[in-house]
């Protein structure tokens, strides 16, 4: 896909990266931000980076984050594959920033994780607008990311009972699998910090 980086609406990627003993590192990466350069798809393609550190027990890295991304560049939901070495926070051409921080798992395999979502539209007339959101851990930006996806398959589910068409229920089929898919990691996440909070507990009583 072309990317014309004076005039394309964007959708950017930015994740700070830290490594046990290491200087934490930046990695930057954008795509039109239409079509699938909005919330909840993009939230699909994070999640699902960080869901696999967990599986694999693998502390998140610039270079697996960055694979990751740039190989699902041609999946049918892509997502962001061309380096952005900019300020997306001061870049007007940003329609969506997801700013990820990213670190060594501390519950039970789960990486650190803490997430900024920044949605604007900007230009030239008087509507400009600028949403801001923030989801802490990995646990929590499941949770969004099950909210923006289960809103979008109902969104295309009632685009296609309006006007039946086979693209719509295509993509409908896309986001009603990633939607379960979500559903069963944020369980699987939720489970963990459980766990997690009991042994905290059980460490606290035996302090007394």
């Amino acid at each position: 896909m072309t990317l014309n980086p004076l005039s394309t609406p964007l959708c950017v990627v930015q994740a700070t990266i830290s490594q046990h003993g290491e200087r934490a590192q930046l990695v930057g990466l954008s795509m039109p931000s239409a079509p699938f350069g909005t919330l909840p798809w993009q939230l699909i393609g994070l999640a699902n980076y960080i869901v696999g550190c967990q599986t694999s027990d693998t502390a998140p890295s610039p270079e697996t984050f960055t694979a990751h991304m740039q190989a699902r560049a041609t999946s049918a939901i892509p997502s962001p594959a061309t380096l952005y070495p900019y300020t997306p926070w001061h870049d007007g051409r940003v329609r969506l920033l997801l700013d990820v921080t990213l670190g060594p798992a501390k519950v039970l395999k789960w990486p650190q994780a803490s997430l900024v979502i920044m949605e604007q539209e900007s230009g030239s007339g008087s509507c400009d607008w600028v949403r801001l959101s923030r989801e802490r851990t990995a646990e929590r930006i499941l949770t969004r990311t099950v909210w923006e996806i289960e809103a979008e398959a109902q969104l295309l589910a009632g685009r296609l009972r309006e006007a039946p068409d086979p693209s719509t229920s295509s993509l409908l089929e896309v986001a009603q699998k990633a939607a379960r898919w979500a559903r069963e990691s944020r369980k699987a996440a939720r489970a963990a910090l459980t766990i997690s909070q009991a042994a905290r507990a059980r460490h606290a009583l035996r302090m007394r």
